[in-house]
C-alpha cells in the first residue's frame, strides 16, 4: 500500500546528521515513546516558524 504523504529528500552534511541524532538521543532520554527525526525535524521548523513570524 502506498502512502499520499509528500516525502521529501534533503541533503544535509555529516556534522548536521550527526547533531540530529544527538537531539534525538536528547529527545528519547525526555519520553518512554519512541522518537523519530521526522518530529524532532517538525518540532525545530515550527519553532524556527514562530520566532521568524514574531519579528517580521
Amino acid at each position: 500500500m502506498t502512502t499520499t504523504k509528500k516525502r521529501i529528500k534533503i541533503a544535509v552534511t555529516e556534522d548536521t546528521l550527526e547533531k540530529l541524532d544527538w537531539l534525538l538521543q536528547e529527545e528519547q532520554r525526555k519520553t518512554k515513546k519512541r522518537v523519530y527525526a521526522c518530529h524532532v525535524l517538525e518540532r525545530l521548523v515550527q519553532q524556527e516558524y514562530k520566532i521568524r513570524k514574531a519579528f517580521r
